[in-house]
């Protein structure tokens, strides 16, 4: 896939954004979160998760509490962290059931399962 293609795009779409318009303008907001999905499809999450903060953040500051634009990225900034947290549930819960069938004799069996389909 393309994903250091569309990285340097943005990245670099960034960059000129921040020059022209300034670090709190609406548009750098907007490649923040662009940039954040991007990272998030790569599982890049303490990145993806930095930069939907920074945009939610340079657009309530920017344009307000209740603008269209600041409610999107606060939207995608609690998406994200919601995924998150299901995520990292499910992944202790695996890991807790690994754990007893290891302490009942298992360990392998489980192991090879839980690998072969991840």
């Amino acid at each position: 896939e393309r994903y250091g293609e569309a990285e340097a795009l943005y990245l670099k779409t960034l960059e000129l954004r921040r020059t022209l318009l300034g670090d709190e303008h609406p548009e750098v907001a907007t490649t923040c979160n662009n940039l954040a999905a991007l990272y998030n499809s790569q599982q890049r999450f303490a990145e993806a998760g930095d930069l939907y903060y920074k945009a939610w953040d340079i657009c309530r500051r920017s344009l307000g509490y209740h603008h269209p634009k600041t409610q999107l990225f606060r939207r995608n900034l609690e998406l994200f962290r919601l995924q998150n947290q299901i995520s990292s549930f499910w992944q202790r819960r695996v890991m807790s059931m690994l754990l007893t069938l290891c302490l009942m004799g298992l360990c392998t069996i489980a192991i090879v399962r839980y690998f072969h389909f991840h």
